[in-house]
């Protein structure tokens, strides 16, 4: 997603600046672990050499990341934030930012379908939806916590760099 070009979407300059934030939040996201609601309020005092750090909105946990461990590209990661002065690319409503998220997978290609299954008044039904449609500002945070995961970091380190409490609410993300 970092690496698309977005300048081959036919596109109005203003929109494709909103794109690019888009694009740059989401990928931050993705290496941060933290919801929309967190993003939005990232400045240069969350940032301390290489830990990001943030009392979250939704719980009061304060989640801490390393970024060289938990990053999958840390020079990435800081050329998003220098960028930006260390602040949040986007910072529009939640629905914007949807939006424009879905708009932006189906760009780069996540178009396949994908079967839902689900158990309606006791009847299974099924639904095939492309998958850029299935994709939302939660999406990234569920990333970082499968990367790391799949990377082997241990599960508590991963609650402390998301803000996980919970393990049970922490297994529903993979």
């Amino acid at each position: 997603v970092y690496h698309f070009d977005i300048r081959t979407l036919e596109k109005r300059p203003q929109y494709l600046r909103h794109i690019d934030k888009i694009r740059d939040m989401f990928v931050l996201s993705c290496n941060l672990g933290q919801r929309y609601s967190d993003m939005v309020r990232i400045d240069k005092s969350s940032f301390d050499f290489n830990q990001f750090s943030i009392v979250q909105q939704k719980t009061g946990t304060k989640a801490v990341v390393d970024i060289d461990k938990f990053c999958v590209d840390r020079r990435m990661v800081y050329n998003i934030l220098e960028k930006y002065n260390y602040k949040a690319p986007f910072d529009g409503d939640i629905s914007s930012y949807n939006k424009y998220l879905k708009y932006l997978m189906e760009a780069v290609g996540l178009t396949e379908e994908i079967k839902r299954e689900t158990k309606v008044a006791g009847f299974i039904k099924t639904e095939r939806t492309p998958k850029y449609k299935l994709i939302g500002s939660h999406t990234g945070r569920r990333t970082f916590v499968t990367i790391n995961l799949l990377r082997g970091t241990p599960l508590h380190e991963i609650m402390r760099a998301s803000g996980h409490t919970s393990y049970s609410s922490f297994q529903k993300y993979w």
